[in-house]
């Protein structure tokens, strides 16, 4: 099982063996519900381009990307959620970040 190469996420373990609340695999097809598997993701970046030698601005973006796409269609610009922007200057703590999220 951990030694098979995962070319793509949607085909790994993990994610196949996800389960409904009636115990049921999450993406099971059939029905009519439509059941996406997403990913949420942080980046830091410095707004106002500045070396890092000098004074540093940091904010950070909350980007959605749905897994469920093809791969090569995934983090296409157009395919990427902007869930919000952390406002500067400093990263907050972890736990200043999940009020973000």
């Amino acid at each position: 099982m951990f030694n098979q190469e995962i070319v793509d996420i949607m085909s790994s373990p993990s994610i196949e063996a996800l389960k409904d609340a009636s115990g049921a695999p999450f993406l099971s097809q059939g029905g009519d519900e439509l059941r996406l598997v997403w990913a949420l993701s942080i980046d830091w970046y410095n707004p106002r381009l500045n070396k890092a030698s000098g004074k540093s601005v940091s904010s950070g973006a909350i980007a959605m990307t749905c897994l469920s796409l093809p791969p090569h269609l995934r983090n296409l610009e157009e395919n990427v959620y902007l869930a919000g922007v952390i406002p500067g200057p400093h990263e907050p703590s972890v736990d200043a970040t999940n009020n973000f999220i």
